[in-house]
């Protein structure tokens, strides 16, 4: 290559690959993102790719590719190291944008010319499913009479585990419980008691224990607007929560509902709903009644892929301006996906159905009728 004088010319040493020279300035790529293994910047992104899933919780995950040619941040981490991920379509990243936030599963260094560190991560919630309870009965640590459950949530939380706190758990229920758990994960503990009284549960980005009401409706800051910030709309049916034949299970007294034209289109799928507040057969018929027509048919899902979407959270609701295909209307957030590489920032989001009257009247009926129950379990 010819070097042609300029009267700025001037001679300068590359320094070695790997190694910095002081006195320089060193320009960082990857303004948008940041990943940071216990609290330390993980340097050199290639790609991001996280996903946080509700109902299914503690089954999300992070995929991060880096540049690692000496081994240096394979060799620096460890495995269960807190893993954080913040995106932000500032540039540069001027606040904190919290997304992800898990541990780290597993570390892969590929050996070839781009010489890649792949990190693998499971977001918060999972650490839960490795504490396991006592297995012998400790009265008030895993053992509980007639104790509100949320209470019964926080002391288990407290005994078990270090890492999570538990602001956001919800007390004040009039029922109470008597329950034993021996030997037991603490996710399954709480998932236990969230089924019986219609909560739902997951750990937040500021590692804080939500749980709350399934019915409760939470609205998202953000919004989905085609043509401005979400690039594509499209309408699915999931059947994932559909159910065409369920039995209730009362006070020593049950009753099934059926919809065969439900069974006849879609295929068969039975669920088994213990309710022991209701007293009568036919309590437990309107109920299963009214459970059939809140879920004979497959539910109306979105998926939307869209600019980075900064402010939501899994189970939140979400505004969908998507007017040309009659789909506006309030949608909960299900499943939040990122993507990040050098060609920016995308959110794929998986919204379930709209709001509306039939699915929160439901909704405030098994309300209802926890507030009635006292469950037992051994």
């Amino acid at each position: 290559m010819t070097h042609i004088a300029t009267d700025f010319d001037s001679t300068y040493d590359l320094p070695p690959k790997g190694t910095s020279v002081p006195g320089k300035i060193t320009v960082l790529d990857w303004t948008k993102a940041r990943v940071l293994a216990d609290k330390k910047d993980i340097s050199n992104l290639v790609s991001i790719k996280c996903n946080r899933i509700a109902d299914q919780a503690g089954s999300g995950g992070a995929t991060i590719k880096v540049k690692d040619p000496l081994k240096t941040i394979y060799n620096s981490i460890t495995e269960h190291s807190e893993i954080e991920i913040y995106l932000s379509e500032t540039v540069p990243m001027v606040y904190g944008n919290k997304v992800w936030g898990g541990t780290l599963e597993d570390k892969d260094f590929l050996q070839d010319e781009a010489q890649t560190l792949t990190l693998v991560a499971k977001e918060y919630l999972q650490d839960l499913v490795s504490k396991l309870t006592s297995a012998t009965e400790d009265a008030g640590e895993n053992s509980f009479t007639n104790i509100e459950p949320g209470e019964i949530i926080k002391t288990l939380m407290a005994k078990y585990q270090v890492d999570y706190s538990t602001d956001n758990v919800l007390t004040g229920n009039p029922t109470t419980m008597t329950v034993t758990f021996l030997n037991k994960s603490l996710y399954g503990c709480i998932k236990e008691i969230c089924d019986t009284f219609n909560y739902i549960f997951y750990i937040n980005l500021d590692r804080d224990l939500v749980v709350r009401q399934r019915e409760t409706v939470v609205s998202s800051t953000d919004n989905l607007t085609y043509g401005t910030n979400a690039k594509s709309i499209s309408q699915e049916k999931n059947k994932e929560f559909m159910v065409n034949e369920v039995r209730v299970y009362g006070d020593g007294v049950s009753a099934t509902a059926i919809d065969q034209d439900s069974k006849d289109l879609y295929g068969e799928n039975i669920q088994k709903v213990n309710v022991p507040s209701l007293k009568t057969e036919a309590d437990c018929q309107n109920y299963a009644n009214q459970y059939i027509v809140t879920w004979k048919i497959p539910t109306e899902s979105l998926r939307s892929v869209s600019r980075l979407l900064p402010d939501s959270d899994i189970f939140d609701f979400i505004a969908v301006d998507a007017s040309g295909a009659e789909l506006d209307g309030d949608y909960q957030i299900i499943e939040l996906k990122y993507n990040y590489s050098k060609k920016g920032i995308v959110s794929e989001t998986i919204l379930s159905k709209k709001i509306n009257d039939l699915s929160i009247s439901l909704g405030q009926m098994l309300s209802r009728l926890s507030q009635l129950e006292t469950t037992n379990y051994t």
